[in-house]
């Protein structure tokens, strides 16, 4: 990799990583294991285009390290793929080691933080107070999920003697990282919950997708399950639920598939007297969840004490779960124009041609993106300025009606989206106030009881408003924006 060392394990001033690879080459149909080379420090821009292979560990702290480099060593084997962060807690003192929680949250920079020393206190105690400073872009919470969060980013680390060597004995939790460094670090994950169709509904087993990023060579398998035992996202919690009881963890510290790809999981008791169907949809969960990491052929979850089996799926039981159950093989495809129009186009048909309706023959209004629902009778559109979403028939002569969602923002509203129950969302990405709504059947119901009508405060269901609103009254769940 030729990177420039010190000599003291580091290129240059700034703090280095190590990383180990394994490269393979293929001549004549044969593959050769290299027995020699070295292991070599890098620097931030080799690692951000690091292949796959390459496994990248931080340096511990030399003896006598300043306070900046003792800082900007820390940063650098934060971004290491140590699975526990033990060469990070080196650079920590001794009280602030055992309660330092890097999964608290993340917080992502446009670039790395810079480094800035403020020497504090009196000569005698030789304290310096450390600012980072940058851009962040994002936030990743406790549980995973990834939130765009624009603003200006300043916090300090305070570093202190300890036995004679320099050590961060203050910090604010969690991680600090640049994009570059999160892309090669996080993987993003669909985790698997069962959609909550609200009031005067029967519970149906049907599994919606909730994004997260893991990291992504820490074990895969077991930080996926592990992932999933946290429950929904805050945005997503207003309408889905899990279920496995609350409390319920993997008995074993470690989880991988067996020769047959098939994943056996032992559970503590938390989940030791639930019945055979709510088991069955357990290991569903599971089964698309870990499905994102490794192909499974089966999921089976046991009691952690005896290792007695609670239940067991397999590929051909599990589809009555799967989260496009509902979805047939379309034949007809549908999209806009250049004059922003629908048309469809069959497997049989040469040119395509515009759908009936408001949204295409009839032509009433210009559309920035389009959804057809799965009965292929309905459209959702958003216009052209992107701040209005219709509703119409495909059929000669149907009304386009009043929007029935509209955005305040620039940004306006995202492509609205059917799910397979023939409800329809859509996403308002207005700084000030964003949304992710759920319109059942694609329609905005009326306030009930005093309750808002099209909209819940952000990253809170309707059962929490302090404004009285009920769980009896459904308006379009919202939280905050994925």
């Amino acid at each position: 990799m030729g990177a420039k060392s010190d000599g003291r394990g580091r290129p240059g001033s700034a703090a280095g990583l190590l990383a180990l690879g394994l490269s393979g080459v293929l001549l004549a149909g044969c593959a050769s294991m290299p027995d020699s080379g070295e292991v070599n420090p890098v620097d931030s821009s080799q690692r951000a285009d690091a292949d796959s292979q390459v496994r990248v560990y931080g340096v511990p702290p030399r003896k006598h390290e300043q306070p900046q480099e003792l800082v900007t060593g820390f940063l650098e084997a934060t971004t290491s793929d140590d699975p526990n962060y033990d060469t990070a807690r080196m650079y920590l003192s001794k009280s602030v080691k055992r309660r330092w929680d890097p999964s608290t949250s993340t917080t992502v920079l446009s670039d790395p933080p810079q480094v800035n020393v403020e020497r504090t206190g009196d000569r005698a105690q030789e304290e310096y107070t450390i600012t980072l400073v940058g851009k962040q872009v994002a936030k990743v919470d406790a549980k995973h999920a990834y939130k765009p969060d624009e603003r200006p980013y300043k916090t300090a680390i305070h570093v202190a003697r300890e036995d004679g060597e320099w050590r961060i004995d203050d910090l604010p939790p969690g991680l600090v990282l640049g994009v570059s460094d999160f892309q090669r670090i996080y993987r993003p994950v669909n985790k698997y919950y069962f959609a909550e169709l609200g009031p005067g509904k029967a519970p149906r087993d049907v599994l919606v997708a909730d994004p997260v990023y893991l990291r992504k060579r820490i074990d895969p398998v077991t930080s996926t399950v592990k992932a999933l035992l946290d429950g929904p996202t805050n945005w997503l919690d207003p309408v889905a639920a899990t279920a496995f009881p609350t409390g319920t963890k993997v008995a074993d510290e470690r989880l991988s598939l067996d020769d047959s790809n098939a994943l056996k999981v032992r559970l503590t008791d938390r989940a030791a007297g639930i019945n055979g169907e709510q088991c069955l949809r357990m290991a569903a969960q599971l089964f698309y969840t870990v499905q994102e990491s490794a192909s499974v052929s089966s999921v089976t979850l046991q009691r952690a004490k005896g290792g007695d089996q609670m239940c067991s799926l397999g590929r051909e039981q599990v589809g009555r779960y799967a989260p496009d159950q509902t979805v047939g093989h379309a034949d007809r495809q549908y999209f806009l124009d250049a004059q922003h129009r629908v048309v469809s186009l069959s497997d049989v048909e040469k040119t395509p041609a515009r759908v009936a309706g408001p949204f295409g023959a009839d032509g009433t209004v210009n559309l920035k993106s389009v959804a057809v629902d799965r009965a292929e009778t309905r459209a959702a559109g958003v216009a052209a300025n992107g701040q209005s979403l219709y509703v119409a028939h495909m059929q000669h002569g149907a009304a386009l009606g009043e929007p029935r969602v509209t955005s305040r923002a620039a940004a306006g509203l995202t492509a609205p989206s059917w799910d397979g129950l023939g409800d329809l969302w859509v996403a308002d990405q207005d700084p000030d106030r964003p949304r992710l709504l759920r319109l059942p059947g694609g329609r905005a119901r009326r306030r009930r009881s005093g309750c808002p009508a099209s909209t819940v405060s952000a990253s809170r269901g309707c059962g929490s408003r302090p404004t009285g609103c009920g769980s009896r009254c459904w308006s379009p769940r919202v939280t905050a924006s994925p």
